[in-house]
């Protein structure tokens, strides 16, 4: 497998970043290590693209699984670390939320590598730095696909759909794509929105994962020639 991270960066990320200078906040959404278990299990994916990290919550929970596993899975992380719109103004009153902010800039991001490097995990996690919009134009410019891609971005139904139509390309066939908050009855609607639209446009479905009613997939099949 190529070297991604010094394909995005072009150099070691993690080498000289103090991470003692944060302390661990693991804080996040719908982590759930059962399901990711579940996924990487049946893919034993060479790489997953996680659209949404924060503060890496998800990312690591996957990547604890690949190091017990013994596999050598790449987790690509896209985020802005800036945060949602709603994510504005809170000055450090939702733990969750927390901007971190330097002279009025977050340093989400900081937090972030610092929960990879506390959790040992600089091996297996590659953090992208941008928008979905333009990172996924770039991993598709260098051939770059996934196993499974997991949508955990914005909430809007646009920004939903737009996640699923910028990364679907992405996506190797019989490869997975699942998301959260499927049964979340302020977002509901949203996903639903988004998914329906998509699947019109790409002739796909999507359903409910059994026993995880609460996130949604979609498997990408091969198109018969």
């Amino acid at each position: 497998m190529q070297d991604i991270l010094n394909l995005i960066h072009g150099y070691d990320i993690y080498k000289d970043f103090d991470h003692s200078k944060y302390v661990e906040r693991l804080s996040g959404w719908n982590v759930n290590p059962v399901l990711y278990e579940e996924i990487i299990s049946v893919k034993k994916p060479d790489i997953i693209l996680e659209l949404g990290s924060w503060y890496g919550a998800s990312a690591i929970s996957m990547g604890r699984i690949i190091k017990d596993k013994g596999l050598h899975t790449k987790i690509i992380c896209v985020d802005t670390w800036l945060g949602s719109f709603e994510f504005i103004g809170l000055h450090d009153s939702d733990h969750n939320r927390a901007l971190i902010p330097s002279y009025g800039f977050p340093n989400a991001y900081y937090q972030f590598l610092s929960n990879v490097c506390k959790n040992n995990l600089q091996d297996v996690i590659i953090p992208l730095p941008n928008t979905i919009k333009h990172s996924c134009k770039w991993l598709q410019k260098h051939s770059i696909q996934a196993d499974v891609i997991y949508i955990d971005g914005d909430n809007g139904a646009s920004s939903i759909y737009e996640d699923i139509r910028n990364s679907w390309s992405l996506l190797k066939d019989n490869g997975i794509m699942f998301g959260d908050d499927f049964n979340n009855p302020g977002i509901k609607s949203n996903i639903l929105s988004a998914l329906n639209k998509i699947s019109n446009e790409l002739l796909i479905s999507y359903k409910a994962i059994d026993k995880h009613h609460d996130f949604w997939k979609i498997v990408k099949k091969i198109q018969n020639l």
